[in-house]
């Protein structure tokens, strides 16, 4: 017999699970909480296997990119389109010049206007640079080496959802390639505060990423959650050097921390779109001719030549919700965009060359 009584009704089906799939849905995954987010963008995210690079995501990158021509310690401060082309300016004093460009900064770049755009970007613009802010997202890496593997019986690159005795909740990526490594996360506003705890310590430049003394109150909550998804049955006779149970062993484990929203060029994870705000990804990564804001209050969609061009993760499809596969997706679609306008404006120019006449 139910012993609720009548004015108590029975919980729905799966309640217990509601802490679970709120912070999974919204901070793990969006990386904000889920009142701040597109519920579009979260239906449409086609969470997946994650395929993990033994070298690191970044020497991944800089293999890709070896052959190209990346000037480093480079930050753009201003760019000027005409109908003459693209001039950029750089704060070591560089100028570039080129027929369009393509902008690939951050969400969190492009709202702090660490780069001034002349004109002015359009309003259309700035409404979807503000509809879709940066989240955050940290990464707490703990590299057990060489010590006793208390998760071996989690298969590996195994995503583990956690949830505290205070309803809160983290994920891990438990033994990744099937090294003794667990890296926990932390998602929403929760990484924002902990990431925050080292802020007057950054500064201009980002901390190095070992484990700092700002960085204990995500340290400390990651080892508690380790410590009760694996309990100790290690005794004693395993030797007083030993670690005995999981939490001594990340006491002498190196730890390794991401700080993305106190990286001054990155400013936060990735994009997250707020509520009825989703379609505005495409609204960013539609490309925009110059114009002049004092007569128009939006640059012309046709007959005129587009020079500036958006890319990045913010601009990709909801279902990437702002991964790598969005800014690679967003990459290629600029870049046949821009060799497509590049191609008719030569045409354009070719069509009103003389051409000299010939005789007999």
């Amino acid at each position: 017999m139910d012993s609720r009584g009548d004015d108590q009704p029975p919980h729905p089906p799966g309640a217990e699970f509601r802490y679970l799939f709120e912070g999974n849905i919204g901070p793990l995954e969006s990386a904000v909480e889920t009142s701040q987010n597109s519920t579009v963008d979260a239906v449409e995210f086609e969470a997946g296997d994650d395929d993990l690079l033994k070298q690191g995501m970044g020497n991944f990158i800089e293999a890709f990119g070896a052959e190209e021509p990346v000037c480093l310690n480079s930050p753009v401060t201003k760019i000027t389109y005409t109908d003459d082309g693209v001039v950029v300016d750089v704060k070591n004093g560089k100028r570039y010049q080129a027929r369009k460009a393509l902008v690939t900064v951050s969400i969190g770049v492009l709202q702090a206007k660490k780069i001034q755009f002349e004109p002015p970007l359009p309003p259309s613009k700035l409404d979807a640079i503000d509809g879709l802010p940066m989240g955050n997202m940290q990464k707490v890496i703990i590299d057990f080496k060489d010590q006793p593997d208390f998760m071996a019986g989690t298969p590996p690159n195994s995503w583990v959802l956690y949830q505290a005795p205070d309803n809160s909740v983290m994920a891990f990526v438990i033994r990744p390639l099937g090294k003794n490594i667990a890296i926990g996360f932390f998602g929403g506003e929760r990484a924002r505060q902990y990431e925050q705890q080292c802020a007057s310590l950054s500064g201009d430049k980002p901390l190095p990423p070992e484990r700092q003394p700002c960085d204990e109150k995500a340290v400390q909550q990651t080892r508690a959650a380790l410590v009760r998804m694996y309990p100790s049955s290690a005794s004693a006779a395993a030797g007083a050097s030993a670690p005995l149970d999981i939490g001594q062993a990340v006491d002498k484990a190196d730890i390794y921390l991401t700080r993305w929203s106190l990286e001054p060029w990155v400013l936060g994870a990735y994009s997250a779109a707020r509520p009825d705000a989703w379609h505005l990804r495409e609204t960013l990564g539609q490309s925009i001719c110059s114009y002049q804001p004092a007569s128009q209050q939006e640059p012309a969609t046709e007959g005129c030549l587009r020079r500036l061009y958006f890319g990045g993760e913010a601009t990709g499809r909801p279902m990437y919700n702002g991964s790598f596969a969005a800014a690679h997706e967003a990459g290629l679609r600029s870049a046949r965009e821009m060799l497509h306008s590049l191609g008719e404006e030569d045409r354009a120019a070719a069509s009103r060359t003389p051409t000299a006449a010939t005789g007999q």
